[in-house]
């Protein structure tokens, strides 16, 4: 079940404690209009498919994003979905990229 306790396509997933603390999952908070600064870590590709991860009321999705810039250890992103105060994973992406697919298939997880 990959610690996933409620999975939607609009919303996304949640992932159970133990999981979540397994998964290292580390959050950073956007601020301001964008574009973003962020760490490339946080950046996951899936075929020519670049997001991030946001979390909102404890859910996971997959935002689709476009990298601006690229420097040794940051990126600068922007994306349609993205906004002040959003809440995206900085350490642990990749983990999430793997239950994404696991619970909505490689094909729907980067389209929910």
């Amino acid at each position: 079940d990959k610690g996933v306790v409620d999975a939607d396509e609009k919303t996304g997933f949640k992932l159970n404690a133990l999981a979540y603390k397994n998964f290292k999952i580390e959050l950073i908070t956007l601020t301001g209009k964008g574009p973003w600064k962020i760490p490339s870590a946080a950046v996951v590709h899936s075929r020519e498919e670049v997001h991030v991860y946001r979390i909102d009321k404890g859910y996971f999705k997959s935002i689709d994003i476009t990298i601006v810039e690229r420097s040794q250890d940051t990126v600068i992103i922007k994306g349609e979905e993205l906004k002040d105060g959003n809440r995206i994973v900085s350490k642990g992406a990749g983990f999430l990229l793997i239950v994404d697919q696991a619970v909505f298939g490689e094909e729907l997880a980067h389209e929910h």
